[in-house]
């Protein structure tokens, strides 16, 4: 595959950010979020600053019913993300090297197509991809890092806990204006709703497969 060249640092996006979430045994949450979460729910936490001058960021969490390698088979298999995830025209393999991969992805809306890479590294051991935007190649955000993590639970279900940030830039945001901000943030942040519906239905059968054969 062709070479390419990725940061060897986490952008300071992505401290914040995790730095913002925590890890999920120490993070905080509510009575009634904790109930969302066994109600089969998305539970959605932006951050304080998101919403503000093209910057969004928060966390979404879902319990996902499957064990965790079930997920992580989920996560790695690029080519259903347009089926998994709405707004999601391409996701692409690119390059690899180990751990790391190079994934172009492309968005659709109405009238707007937003396209750029990512540094993508899965870390099997801490059952956690991590995500960054690749500066040198082509991009129509300024700046986007993030992550998928999984919490495995003793009843064989997994918690699974998403993180994302990204800094648009000023014609996104005037395209999008004040009423659909809050739509934005709420899709960005809430992906893992739509991973859980295609982990329990009949696609997810693909996944139990071929772990089960391992």
């Amino acid at each position: 595959m062709t070479s390419y060249r990725l940061p060897l640092i986490a952008s300071t996006m992505t401290l914040i950010l995790l730095i913002a979430a925590g890890d999920v045994y120490g993070f905080s949450f509510t009575t009634e979020e904790i109930a969302r979460l066994q109600a089969g729910k998305t539970v959605k936490k932006p951050l304080s600053n998101s919403r503000k001058n093209g910057f969004y960021a928060g966390t979404g969490w879902a319990i996902i019913d499957a064990p965790a390698p079930v997920i992580w088979k989920a996560l790695s298999d690029w080519n259903a993300y347009p089926r998994i995830f709405p707004r999601t025209v391409k996701a692409e393999e690119l390059a690899r090297k180990g751990d790391r991969a190079l994934i172009r992805m492309e968005l659709g809306y109405k009238i707007l197509s937003i396209g750029y890479c990512l540094d993508v590294v899965s870390d099997t051991s801490d059952k956690k991809v991590a995500f960054n935007l690749v500066p040198d190649r082509p991009h129509d955000i300024e700046k986007t890092s993030g992550y998928w993590r999984l919490f495995p639970q003793k009843d064989g279900r997994t918690l699974v806990g998403y993180g994302i940030a990204v800094q648009v830039p000023a014609g996104i945001v005037a395209f999008l204006g004040d009423r659909l901000e809050k739509d934005l943030e709420g899709a960005l942040i809430g992906l893992p709703k739509y991973l859980k519906r295609w982990i329990e239905g009949p696609e997810g059968n693909r996944y139990r497969t071929m772990t089960a054969k391992k």
